[in-house]
């Protein structure tokens, strides 16, 4: 029975010195804990913070950079578009000119130039070319602006 009373106490100290030993590692393992978790507070989350900062930035010049591209865009569709609206009107006048030197050749008459209805329509041609040229003047402009994309960095 001795022996096992030995037996006995030698577990019991045993597992008082693995309990205690297991205390220290759990101890150790917290303060690790704690430690890596302020080196991500104090390091990796301020470089984090910064990262996405920069990010956001670029984003936001980038979006703006697009918006601004979609408005030139949609400028010159617009510039475009009244530059097609004048052609067409000259084509309007050429017709009611023609039909007006028509109807004055089938009569007998011989003097086109000085009939009110066709210098109305060639003052009225003269004004769509004179606006046309300006607006190509607008759109040379605008394609003449240095690009600028999105730069990285």
């Amino acid at each position: 029975m001795a022996k096992t009373q030995k037996l006995k106490e030698r577990g019991e100290e045993t597992l008082t010195v693995a309990k205690e030993k297991s205390s220290e590692v759990a101890q150790k393992v917290e303060e690790g804990a704690r430690k890596a978790a302020d080196a991500i507070k104090t390091s990796v989350l301020p470089s984090l913070k910064e990262g996405m900062r920069k990010a956001a930035e670029k984003m936001e010049k980038a979006t703006a950079q697009l918006m601004e591209k979609a408005e030139e865009t949609a400028r010159m569709a617009k510039l475009k578009l009244s530059i097609r609206d004048h052609e067409r009107q000259i084509e309007e006048a050429y017709a009611r000119i023609g039909k007006t030197v028509w109807e004055m050749t089938a009569r007998g008459e011989k003097e086109f130039v000085k009939h009110k209805e066709i210098k109305k329509e060639v003052d009225l041609v003269s004004e769509h070319k004179s606006k046309i040229k300006e607006i190509e003047g607008e759109i040379r402009t605008l394609t003449e602006k240095p690009e600028e994309g999105v730069k990285n960095g």
